[in-house]
């Protein structure tokens, strides 16, 4: 080999080495080859050339990972592209950008574990029904990747099951308030739907408390109609047939095969059709004696007596009638007709005498037959009047009427009185447009006695049978006795066909006798149209000494109230922003004890909640103070009170499927909401009339106040504080003085006092009146004295209490103490009387007795579900 070949091979195998320590081992090999070309023996280059081949394909190998790592990271491959990295880590850790390439991945990697983890979550929310958590993970989820499998879907499916729980939700918690107050039909109604629409709704309390409604229902139907039963039995024994039918009826429309119900309720209605002919018979006799018609008057009370011997009076009305007659017929007089008869429940009855249509429930029994005399002679009489005038004219009030309206041991008055006249004008078309028919008297039927200056709503309902809307229509006063009442009243809005109650508000004459009032609806256009509506009473008596009211020296004492015309109740006087300040013992000192006070006539009336076993609901009802003229004021509401001169009422019920506090005429007219909310209760007006107090549950009970009762403002409530606190409070009512009481506990004070508080109307002072917890139903009357219920004793039952405002329990007196429940006490106006609820006679009923425990008696019974037992919730109000 020559030098040349040997400096040749020199220099290919230092350029061989210098190429793999430069990591270009694939020209290595190359020029390795070139020079194991020239000399295959060459064992250094062999060597070299082997390790070069080991070389090349590590970096063959490298280069092909990496590749793979990038391919895996564009995809989205995480786990693989770290693993492929890793392996380029191992062979070389410092490889191009390796590192850089698995930290990527890696960190892409937990991510995408962190959307999996919360899909995952989601996922199982989903499946479990935890539609809030599984709304908030899917959002996650699709916020992170919006692509990520189905998690977009998923989200939509679980905000549409949120909503739809949502609504579950919010009649299930309607449910719960309806067993809360025991209503059990209306909650079984909505668990019903709740527990369709999922099964497990609620983890199964859904269906839980469905059984539970079920079961109480059936149980208090099976005991309603028990009660109902053994009512009407008990009506039955008693002939109180009228009574016993209702109270049978309702026995059958919940079970009509209950045992021996159908047998004694045919024997109750053919028992109360005798009574209501007799009954029909006798109004007719009254209202023909009222007006001088004896012959006729005695034919009646014949009747009555045929039908019902020993009926009321009859027997003593037919003498007087008979002998009135006799003297009629001696002395030549004609006999005039005065004012065509009308009943209660009916428009105008002719002829006067004629009998009454059957009632459609319950017609007559077909063997009961009217004498032809009687309505021969009620024909004739009809006839006679038409041919002659339509001129119709009440005559004297006789004394003998007048000695049987007064009762026994009443003098005559021998004061004689002028005839009294009334003009029936033909109504006259009004361009054929306006046409109205009398449907009934709803309080106040014709010969209702009051006592002198006694107040009294009279209460028309006329129906519209013409084809005009009744818009801006009104009652106007046309001749007779007005009896303070408005010369107009508003009529409200009446579409064709349909009725409207009119309410007057008026007050009984001073003079004794019959008083007579008519009345003409007039259209916007001022002219009179239908027939004409009366007002017939009798006043008897004399007029009850009112206390004197609490207010300073030279005020004008109370008297009776005028009605006022307007539609919305206005203050008498702004409310005083001192209160009261606490009275001190010197003031209300206990009373020695006087003689008891003599007996004046009830007046005014009574608004009481009615269980109405039908709606199984409350309504508000009025009577008058001695227990007569019963009225429905408006259904689905509760816990009533009167303002200081009976024009308005205040309710707690439901408009507009709101439920919250009502205002309202006694009519049920301008019902307008004060507050929408179904937690605001036992609603009391203040002695102005321009406030309204009551409490609410805001987290435990505490007492608000509306400042101003408007038409239009809109109208906001406030808590009443004290010592820069809400205060606690439950059955508030506003005192005559101005300042509210109720009942409370004293959380100022150590030891949290409870009982009755006073506190002024606007916080600023607050008194203990009582230390019992169990006080409650809180009244006050214009003397000071406050009524209230309590079960002061160890499983004793309600009774009422009084106490003086300073005097506490040591000026407490007890008027009822018996076996049954005694409760929710209110003051008459004069403060000389109490009205309240008692189940002393074995069922429901309201009750008066003087302000001293003494003179109880029943003025209305209300039947054997009158109330129930949420009864001490509610509240009864009398007012003038």
């Amino acid at each position: 080999m020559t030098d040349e070949q040997e400096k040749r091979m020199t220099a290919l195998f230092s350029w061989a080495q210098d190429q793999g320590e430069a990591g270009n081992w694939s020209g290595a090999i190359q020029t390795l080859d070139r020079l194991l070309d020239l000399d295959p023996e060459h064992k250094a280059a062999q060597e070299l050339r082997a390790r070069a081949e080991v070389e090349q394909a590590r970096v063959e190998r490298l280069a092909r990972l990496y590749d793979q790592a990038q391919e895996r990271l564009q995809v989205g491959d995480w786990d693989r592209a770290i693993t492929i990295c890793e392996e380029i880590s191992i062979v070389d850790p410092h490889y191009r950008d390796a590192c850089t390439l698995m930290e990527q991945a890696q960190q892409a990697q937990k991510k995408l574990d962190e959307v999996t983890q919360t899909y995952r979550t989601a996922q199982l929310s989903f499946e479990t029904g935890e539609w809030p958590t599984a709304v908030e993970m899917f959002k996650q989820v699709a916020d992170t990747d919006p692509a990520y499998r189905d998690a977009q879907a998923k989200l939509e499916l679980a905000q549409a099951e949120l909503e739809r729980h949502a609504e579950l939700e919010e009649q299930y918690q309607t449910g719960l308030k309806h067993i809360q107050r025991r209503q059990w039909a209306e909650a079984v109604a909505i668990l019903e739907q709740v527990v369709t629409d999922d099964e497990s709704f609620a983890q199964g309390r859904a269906e839980e408390r469905l059984a539970e409604a079920k079961s109480a229902l059936e149980r208090e139907q099976a005991e309603t109609v028990a009660r109902l039963y053994d009512a009407g039995a008990e009506y039955a024994r008693k002939g109180e047939w009228a009574l016993a039918a209702e109270a049978l009826e309702q026995v059958l429309e919940h079970d009509p095969e209950y045992p021996d119900a159908k047998k004694l309720l045919e024997e109750a209605r053919e028992r109360r059709d005798d009574e209501l002919q007799a009954q029909d018979l006798y109004e007719i006799g009254v209202q023909h004696a009222q007006r001088g018609n004896w012959s006729e008057a005695a034919a009646a009370f014949e009747e009555v007596l045929d039908l019902r011997p020993g009926y009321r009076d009859a027997e003593r009305r037919l003498q007087s009638a008979r002998t009135r007659s006799e003297r009629q017929q001696r002395a030549g007089a004609a006999t005039i007709v005065g004012i065509p008869a009308v009943r209660p429940d009916q428009g105008p009855v002719r002829p006067p005498i004629a009998p009454p249509p059957p009632r459609p429930a319950t017609p007559a029994p077909a063997s009961r037959n009217w004498r032809t005399p009687l309505v021969g002679a009620a024909l004739l009489g009809t006839v006679g009047i038409a041919a002659v005038c339509l001129v119709l004219v009440g005559v004297l009030a006789w004394p003998t009427v007048q000695q049987v309206a007064l009762g026994p041991g009443n003098p005559t008055p021998t004061r004689q009185l002028s005839p009294i006249v009334i003009t029936a004008t033909p109504s006259p078309a009004v361009a054929n447009q306006d046409q109205m028919v009398f449907e009934q008297s709803v309080t106040v039927p014709d010969g209702t006695q009051f006592a002198p200056g006694a107040s009294f709503p009279k209460v028309w309902r006329l129906r519209n049978v013409g084809p005009q809307t009744w818009d801006g229509y009104s009652l106007a006063f046309v001749e007779g006795a007005q009896m303070s009442a408005p010369a107009s009243v508003a009529v409200s809005t009446t579409p064709p066909g349909e009725t409207t109650d009119v309410v007057v508000s008026m007050v009984a004459p001073q003079e004794p006798g019959t008083h007579v009032g008519q009345w003409r609806l007039k259209n916007a256009a001022g002219q009179f149209f239908g027939d004409p509506l009366h007002v017939i009473i009798e006043v008897s008596g004399e007029a009850p000494t009112r206390a004197p009211s609490p207010t300073t020296s030279g005020a004008t004492p109370a008297g009776t109230p005028t009605p006022e015309e307007t539609v919305w109740p206005t203050a008498a006087a702004q409310p005083t922003t001192t209160p009261t300040a606490k009275p001190t013992a010197a003031v209300t000192a206990k009373p020695q004890p006087t003689k008891t006070p003599a007996d004046t006539a009830l007046t005014g009336r009574i608004a009481f909640p009615l269980w109405n076993t039908l709606t199984n609901k409350y309504d508000v009802e009025a009577i008058n103070a001695d227990g007569s003229g019963q009225y429905k004021v408006m259904g689905d509401v509760r816990q009533p009170s009167w303002n200081s001169n009976g024009t308005w009422l205040t309710v707690n019920g439901e408009i507009r499927f709101k439920e919250g506090i009502l205002i309202m005429q006694p009519g049920g007219d301008q019902l307008r909401a004060v507050s929408s909310q179904a937690h605001h209760e036992r609603p009391s007006w203040s002695p102005q009339g321009n406030r309204i107090a009551f409490d609410a549950d805001t987290g435990g009970s505490h007492v608000f106040v509306i400042d101003d009762i408007k038409e239009t403002a809109d109208l906001s409530f406030r808590p009443l504080r004290y010592a820069d606190k809400d205060v606690p409070g439950h059955y508030v009512t506003w005192m005559p003085d101005g300042n509210l009481i109720f009942t409370s506990v004293d959380y100022w004070a150590t030891g949290q006092k409870s009982g009755l508080y006073a506190a002024g109307p606007d916080g600023g002072t607050m008194w203990q009146v009582t230390t019992s917890g169990v006080d409650t139903a809180p009244a006050a009357s214009a003397s000071g004295r406050v009524a209230f219920m309590s079960r002061r004793e160890a499983e004793g039952d309600w009774e009422i209490y009084t106490v003086s405002l300073a005097g506490g329990d040591a000026d407490l007196k007890q008027l009822t103490n018996n076996s049954v429940p005694d409760g929710l006490p209110t003051w008459s106006p004069d403060g000389r009387w109490l009205a309240f609820v008692s189940k002393e006679s074995g069922s429901w009923g309201i009750w008066v007795m003087r302000a001293d425990g003494s003179g109880r008696r029943k003025i209305k019974d209300l039947g054997p579900t009158g109330l129930l037992e949420d009864w001490v919730d509610e509240r009864i109000s009398w007012a003038p």
